[in-house]
């Protein structure tokens, strides 16, 4: 069968390109053209057609051959061997056991079965886990810092310049790793949440040199988050960034003016003060996945500060 389809497939090509040659003879003769091309350029076109008619006919013939028919559901059945289509095993309780071929199970004459379990190769045991995010770094610091209107942004002061607070900054810095591949933390923000007898909480920190409160952090590179500052002994003021780069407006003149400060009453009594605790936790977008989580420990009045994990 697929030979004769092939025979008659190679007729009908040859044929309309007979035909496509008597064409071109004759539309390119001069008038009065001959008669012959012409008849043979529309002879070979039926031929052509009917051979073509007749390849189609013997492919829909093809498909319904005895060996493509649907198998039967004996043969259908496939043994598993005491699995299922899935790839996973049985698991047999008690004195029953399952073997394969037969289509129940049988009484066990020997001891009871119990669950066999794969031990994991020695070498894979031994592996140490992949690491999946980059290796940051974390180091706060006290800066002076200043809201500049012409970069849109927060930046380190000048000495003695006006308008500069004593601020709290926390640098990430993204290592470079010793070995392996680096890797950049794309759209990574900060969030702020300080208490002390009161509370305060801001969703997006801005960032040192930054428009936007989402960056990208290079392998090799460092920013600073703006986690607040003090602008006398008693208030704690931070602010929330809420310029985002994915947010597009054809309207937008660039102007980037400080957003309205969040500001915490600090209470001091003395032995009793309660020191001011701030968790910055950074995230990353899309999914708002958490890549760390940071607590800074400032004691009163003396604005000592130190920084560890965050616990649950």
């Amino acid at each position: 069968m697929s030979k004769l389809k092939a025979i008659v497939g190679w007729t009908g090509t040859a044929l309309f390109a007979v035909s496509l040659a008597g064409a071109q003879w004759y539309f390119s003769s001069t008038p009065p053209r001959p008669s012959l091309p012409f008849r043979t350029m529309v002879g070979c076109i039926i031929a052509a057609v009917i051979c073509g008619l007749i390849w189609f006919f013997l492919t829909s013939e093809g498909s319904e051959e005895p060996g493509q028919l649907e198998r039967p559901a004996s043969a259908q059945a496939i043994d598993t061997g005491g699995g299922d289509n899935s790839g996973s095993q049985f698991h047999v309780q008690g004195n029953l056991h399952y073997h394969a071929g037969q289509s129940t199970p049988i009484p066990a004459t020997s001891a009871p079965a119990t669950e066999t379990k794969t031990a994991a190769p020695s070498g894979v045991a031994q592996q140490r886990p992949v690491r999946t995010t980059a290796n940051l770094q974390f180091r706060r610091t006290w800066e002076l810092v200043i809201y500049d209107y012409m970069q849109r942004g927060w930046r380190i002061a000048l000495a003695h310049e006006p308008g500069a607070f004593a601020g709290i900054v926390l640098w990430v810095e993204n290592m470079f790793p010793t070995q392996g591949l680096a890797k950049d933390v794309h759209g990574l923000f900060a969030s702020i949440r300080a208490e002390q007898f009161d509370s305060l909480s801001v969703s997006r920190a801005y960032w040192l040199k930054q428009v936007d409160n989402e960056v990208d952090l290079k392998s090799g590179g460092k920013l600073g988050v703006v986690v607040g500052y003090f602008p006398d002994f008693q208030t704690f003021v931070s602010h929330s960034n809420p310029h985002s780069a994915s947010f597009q407006n054809p309207f937008d003149d660039g102007y980037r003016p400080l957003s309205e400060a969040v500001r915490m009453e600090l209470i001091l009594r003395g032995a009793e003060t309660r020191p001011l605790i701030i968790h910055v936790t950074l995230a990353q977008m899309p999914n708002q996945a958490i890549i760390d989580c940071k607590k800074l420990t400032i004691i009163l009045p003396q604005r000592i500060m130190d920084m560890g994990d965050c616990t649950a």
